[in-house]
């Protein structure tokens, strides 16, 4: 039972999800270059049969466009399914299963290309060969490389988010700052407005065409629903350089962030009296350490 527990403890771990398409094209097209060559180097399945080395290096590039192809693909359809494919939630559990559909797109575009190159006849029986043979190659490597990455990740962030936090020490307290201006945030109904003392705002996250503005009221955290883009009301709070929009979906308030912690989906910013952290992207890691460096010059950040 115990190992059981392990293995799904181990399944759940954060795992980072392709924020953009670039991401996932280089990725699949890094993939696709793994397995071209793998296969001109070794010539598995028959394949040192083939004399001309230029037809080797034909059909090892064939099969590495089809892998690429396969993994663009596979990507496509998960993004169908936005409630299933959510970065905060997305686990290594969830890539190696989307790994596995991967392999099965991917070996059904070989036979594919198999039938369009040499003939080969597209039956049940020769799914399962290919199901086989792409599976034998890809299978090991995947899950090792997934493993490998989660690890490596989980580690490097969790490190820097260790030298961040101490950073924070450094940092002015709230009481010091004597410039709290009122700001106002209004939605894109006129009757929609909302006027609050800067240090009260916690954060704003994205909530399809609403922003919902977590703040500080009577002692208690409220939230707020404004119609509003996230967009609309960073622009409109440009020169508060203490809000930070550091995720697709949240702006927060840097003030309030009292430790970072980190996985291998990057950093996470823990406010005082907010229960869930709020998430970073990966692509601003750089700008918010240069933030927290221009809010604390002497603090020891990475």
């Amino acid at each position: 039972m115990s190992m059981i527990r392990n293995l799904h403890a181990w399944l759940q771990r954060p795992y980072p999800f392709p924020a953009t398409w670039q991401e996932q094209l280089r990725g699949s097209l890094t993939a696709g270059a793994v397995v071209a060559l793998f296969l001109f180097i070794f010539r598995p399945f028959g394949a040192y049969a083939i004399i001309s080395t230029w037809e080797v290096l034909r059909v090892a590039a064939l099969f590495g466009l089809v892998t690429a192809a396969g993994l663009m693909l596979s990507a496509g359809l998960l993004r169908l399914f936005p409630r299933y494919a959510r970065e905060q939630r997305w686990t290594l559990g969830k890539e190696l299963l989307e790994m596995l559909l991967s392999i099965c797109i991917i070996a059904v575009l070989n036979l594919l290309a198999a039938h369009g190159t040499w003939g080969v006849p597209i039956t049940l029986v020769r799914l399962g060969q290919w199901l086989l043979v792409t599976g034998t190659v890809a299978g090991a490597p995947i899950l090792v490389s997934v493993a490998l990455t989660q690890h490596r990740l989980m580690r490097r962030y969790r490190t820097e988010a260790e030298l961040l936090s101490a950073g924070l020490q450094t940092l002015p307290s709230e009481q010091e700052d004597h410039t709290d201006p009122l700001i106002t945030l209004s939605g894109e109904n006129q009757s929609e407005r909302l006027t609050i003392r800067r240090s009260d705002l916690y954060y704003l996250e994205a909530a399809d065409n609403y922003v919902a503005v977590c703040y500080l009221h009577s002692t208690r955290l409220q939230r707020q629903l404004l119609r509003s883009p996230l967009k609309r009301m960073e622009a409109a709070l440009a020169a508060h350089p203490q809000l930070f929009r550091c995720h697709r979906a949240y702006l927060v308030n840097l003030d309030h962030v009292h430790k970072i912690s980190g996985n291998a989906q990057g950093y996470r910013l823990h406010l005082t009296g907010v229960e869930n952290p709020v998430p970073v992207s990966r692509s601003l890691n750089a700008e918010i350490r240069q933030r927290l460096r221009q809010m604390a010059p002497t603090a020891a950040l990475p």
